[in-house]
Order: C-alpha cells, then structure tokens, then sequence
C-alpha cells in the first residue's frame, strides 16, 4: 500500500481518498503505510482522508491517537465534498 500511495502522489496525486469499509483489521504497517501519506499530501497541501473504518478499526486509530491526525468520513461522497 505505501508503494501505491507514492505511485500515486509522484503522479501529480494529493487529495486521497481511502475506503476502510472493507478492512476488518489494520496493524502497524498498514498505520504506518497511511501516515507516510498523509505527511507526503501535506506537504503538498492535499488531504488524505479516511472513509467508513468500522468500530474494530478505529478503535486502533483511537488507541494510537491518529484519530486525532485524521480525517474520518462516513461515506466516499462526503470526503469528495470536503476535498
């Protein structure tokens, strides 16, 4: 996943938009894989946002506190309108 983020932020890419409703379960390289992008769009000036992390998974964010560094949307066309 973080190959992909990078992929997609040399291509020109900085608002992202990532769909956590099918993760059931995310651990430390898949945090870690999500906040090498949000510092890489932000220093852009994009936005990298998360949408529909089920209780399990966001429990993790709260736990490590990136729920606080995050942009959390409850669905795909919310996050599109704040970009």
């Amino acid at each position: 996943m973080k190959e992909q983020i990078e992929v997609l932020i040399n291509s020109g890419t900085s608002q992202l938009i990532f769909d956590l409703s099918n993760v059931d379960f995310i651990d430390s390289s898949g945090l870690a894989a999500l906040v090498s992008g949000l510092k890489k769009v932000r220093a852009l000036d994009g936005q990298l946002c998360l949408v529909g992390a089920k209780t399990n998974v966001m429990e993790v964010f709260k736990l490590t506190l990136l729920d606080k560094v995050f942009i959390f949307f409850p669905t795909v066309e919310a996050a599109l309108e704040n970009l």
